[in-house]
């Protein structure tokens, strides 16, 4: 995987352009080797896929607030390690700005910042940084800086983690959350 890279071929040879082209080449159980750059993407990764990137600080995910920047597959078992996942949007759905996990996911060395989630007319939504309906592991990973403005439904809360009646298991992890100028919410974890 390389921004520099073309997606043709199945990747073996010569690097890809895309992160999800390079998914979609994969056989369930790869590892998919990420350079150092900015890709501006949003993934649903629905195979057993590890993402390995060159460091937090080298390689950033970038949904550009289009969409959820990650979602795992309830049939998938995906480990990501190394990378930035940012400027991620969720509106009027299950929550995760950055991540959404429905399957096993375990974060390593990941960045989760800057991301959003908001519901509106009813729609209760969390999870700025992360919501999980899976089993989600996060070992040395910090989620930062996401959002969940506060609206006529109160505090939705989780600006950080989301956890809708998954497992979730921290190690080393730093989670924060920056709470909107106004109203109350954004509170790091919401654990229904």
């Amino acid at each position: 995987m390389s921004p520099t890279g073309s997606d043709s071929g199945d990747c073996s040879t010569n690097a890809c352009k895309t992160i999800g082209y390079a998914v979609s080449q994969a056989q369930s159980g790869s590892t998919i080797n990420i350079f150092a750059g900015t890709y501006g993407e949003r993934l649903a990764l629905q195979r057993d896929v590890t993402l390995s990137g060159a460091g937090a600080g080298q390689t950033i995910i970038d949904g550009g607030q289009q969409g959820t920047v990650l979602s795992v597959d309830l049939t998938a078992t995906v480990t990501i390690s190394g990378v930035t996942v940012q400027h991620g949007l969720a509106a009027n759905g299950p929550g995760g700005g950055g991540i959404f996990n429905a399957g096993v996911l375990t974060l390593a060395n990941v960045v989760v910042t800057d991301n959003t989630a908001y519901g509106s007319a009813g729609i209760y939504d969390a999870g700025g940084g992360i919501a999980t309906t899976g089993i989600l592991t996060a070992t040395g990973t910090s989620i930062t800086g996401n959002r969940v403005p506060s609206g006529p439904y109160g505090d939705a809360g989780g600006g950080g983690i989301t956890n809708r009646g998954g497992v979730v298991t921290l190690s080393g992890a730093h989670i924060t959350a920056t709470r909107p100028p106004t109203g109350a919410g954004g509170s790091p974890i919401r654990a229904p």
